[in-house]
């Protein structure tokens, strides 16, 4: 991935983790966070933390797991939210990424414990941590050490600030104010996504709306006007991604052949990487396991991996 632009690399590997959010009581719907987000929004991944962690796959491999996509427990328990009480976990990212990129955890943990950990960094300078009051609202700015979070490619200063049942880590202050407003955006200044209220209820689900330098002629995602995607993560694991184009034969043959080409040059380049060689076999194995067929206006790629298969895939 070393030859593509900062903005797709950043987000090829953001898809990467994302193969691997039910409105549970608690948790904030889905538009306490869409009504928030401004129309250069480009990507937004809603994942059921709750559901994905108590699922039988996750408990089975859970170690393997955090090891290949991070530990994602070890950061809340950092920041004093109690893991057991996430609900849903957002990722949103913008047009000019990584800015306007942010990370929203909602659920039913204690908010007073969150804002007293931040004041302690803020008094003991832990992590160079520093306050900022707007108002009626103190938020945070930190230097987190690289790797804390689960996005690649985001700076290391992180604004962190919290609202109702929600704590929000974004990558300017910007973002941040949005996302701990009160209220919500105008309707005209509001990202316009292409999917109904229902589609978040999976355990994990997203929406990619990609900009003019993914969808020119001969790009990676050429003649492309949305991508969704979701999975249902139970013992194994069902991805399904859709993309909506206007040339559906010409994707579809696009698609099977650069899945091809994962299958012979990804393994190489991402050892180059000096990527773990189980997230190797995993992509591999998924993108062996890929069909993809084609409909009037879109084409869809599905791929389901057994628990066994990811157990073996991912084991030391």
């Amino acid at each position: 991935m070393s030859g593509l632009p900062g903005y797709l690399k950043g987000h090829a590997m953001l898809g990467l983790f994302l193969c691997i959010g039910l409105n549970l009581p608690g948790a904030a719907p889905p538009a306490e966070i869409l009504d928030r987000l401004p129309g250069t929004t480009r990507l937004v991944i809603g994942l059921k933390w709750k559901v994905l962690t108590e699922s039988e796959l996750v408990r089975s491999n859970g170690e393997q797991l955090k090891e290949l996509f991070g530990n994602v427990p070890g950061m809340l328990s950092q920041l004093a939210v109690e893991s057991d009480r996430v609900e849903r976990i957002w990722i949103v990212a913008g047009d000019e990424f990584p800015t306007g990129s942010a990370i929203v955890v909602c659920g039913s943990f204690d908010l007073s414990r969150v804002q007293a950990r931040l004041a302690e960094w803020s008094r003991d300078r832990r992590f160079a941590t520093r306050s900022n009051r707007d108002g009626a609202r103190t938020t945070y700015a930190a230097d987190l050490p690289v790797g804390s979070l689960p996005i690649p490619g985001v700076p290391t200063t992180t604004h962190l600030g919290l609202a109702e049942e929600r704590l929000i880590i974004a990558t300017d202050r910007e973002t941040l104010n949005a996302l701990v407003a009160k209220s919500p955006l105008p309707e005209s200044s509001k990202v316009k996504l292409p999917v109904p209220a229902q589609f978040w209820d999976s355990t994990v689900a997203g929406v990619l709306v990609p900009p003019a330098v993914l969808t020119a002629p001969d790009a990676v995602l050429a003649g492309v006007n949305s991508a969704t995607l979701d999975a249902s993560i139970t013992n194994g694991m069902t991805l399904r991604v859709r993309l909506t184009t206007a040339n559906a034969d010409s994707l579809t043959s696009r698609l099977a052949a650069g899945a091809e080409q994962v299958q012979k040059l990804f393994g190489p380049l991402a050892t180059q990487q000096g990527i773990d060689p189980r997230l190797i076999a995993l992509v591999t194995e998924l993108t062996g396991k890929t069909s993809i067929s084609k409909s009037e206006g879109a084409v869809e790629a599905t791929a389901i991996l057994t628990a066994d298969e990811i157990a073996k895939k991912t084991k030391k």
